[in-house]
């Protein structure tokens, strides 16, 4: 058999798609974090980040044959929106509701 096999090309295409989502959930959870301090319900919104994290997480180990710097970009990225959330969180319990958040903006 030429080439890759139709379970290789299948793969691959899944991983594109898992890598394209667990992108667009990390870009949520980031627009979230800075738009937080200014939500009219911060704990719904929490709930929205805590969510978001837990499902680039989980994306990120359903991610099979990818390059080893995609991973570890991605997984960069997953946990620096975890420390965010740690940090938000700490802001909220600190009584910063009211005040500026502040945090890091992901470069």
């Amino acid at each position: 058999m030429d080439g890759i096999s139709k379970f290789d090309e299948l793969r691959r295409k899944t991983d594109r798609q898992l890598v394209n989502l667990l992108t667009r959930k990390l870009d949520s959870g980031f627009a979230i974090c800075a738009s937080i301090g200014s939500a009219a319900e911060p704990s719904a919104a929490f709930a929205m980040l805590q969510s978001a994290s837990h499902d680039a997480s989980r994306l990120l180990s359903l991610l099979g044959e990818i390059s080893p710097e995609e991973r570890d970009g991605l997984r960069r990225q997953v946990r620096y929106l975890e420390r965010l959330i740690e940090r938000l969180e700490q802001q909220f319990a600190g009584g910063a509701k009211g005040s500026k958040l502040q945090f890091a903006t992901c470069a």
